[in-house]
């Protein structure tokens, strides 16, 4: 602020006009209704409730709320066409993965018999395995409906489950399971 004699330089006049706006907004109050409408126009709001917040900014400002109108149903439409295609791209990312998840399931299991038919030391591995796991699986059975559940080893918690990564590897699981379950 500069000062000449009796004359103070407040500097350009728009800056030091006095404000109409109120602490809470920098918006001025006259516009208010107009963004009101804008911030409550948004998808899936109730019709009573737009009509509500749209009857002051079409008194005080009708081309503006004219353009809002306008403005907000061609975002909203955008947006929804947005969202279709972006659904139908992840739908197919979706399907691909699924496709080659089986793929790979269909891969591993192919090599696993080729593996069995072909390479004798891996044959007789497995069957020995296939063999050692239901015999050790009955006595655990045995054992728990004596009630001599303190004589339980642990057979269970190593034999490989359907899902596990060593089965899809090897498909054991099928061959212990028909053995242990031979006689039903």
């Amino acid at each position: 602020m500069a000062t000449s004699g009796n004359v103070r330089i407040l500097g350009p006049p728009l800056h030091h006009r006095k404000t109409y706006f109120t602490a809470a907004t920098t918006d001025p109050p006259s516009m208010v209704p107009c963004l009101n409408f804008f911030f409550k126009a948004i998808p899936n709001t109730p019709p009573q409730d737009l009509i509500g917040t749209l009857e002051k900014p079409w008194t005080d400002h009708p081309l503006s709320t004219l353009k809002l109108i306008f403005t907000i149903q061609k975002s909203n439409r955008e947006g929804e066409e947005r969202v279709l295609v972006n659904k139908a791209k992840v739908d197919v990312v979706k399907k691909e993965a699924s496709e080659l998840r089986r793929d790979k399931k269909i891969a591993r299991a192919r090599k696993a018999c080729e593996r069995y038919i072909g390479d004798p030391d891996y044959h007789v591995l497995h069957d020995g395995v296939s063999e050692l796991f239901p015999d050790l699986l009955k006595s655990d059975m045995d054992f728990l409906n004596l009630g001599r559940g303190d004589e339980i080893s642990l057979v269970a918690k190593w034999c490989p489950s359907i899902d596990s990564s060593y089965n899809k590897s090897t498909l054991i699981c099928e061959s212990i399971a028909k053995r242990v379950f031979q006689d039903e």
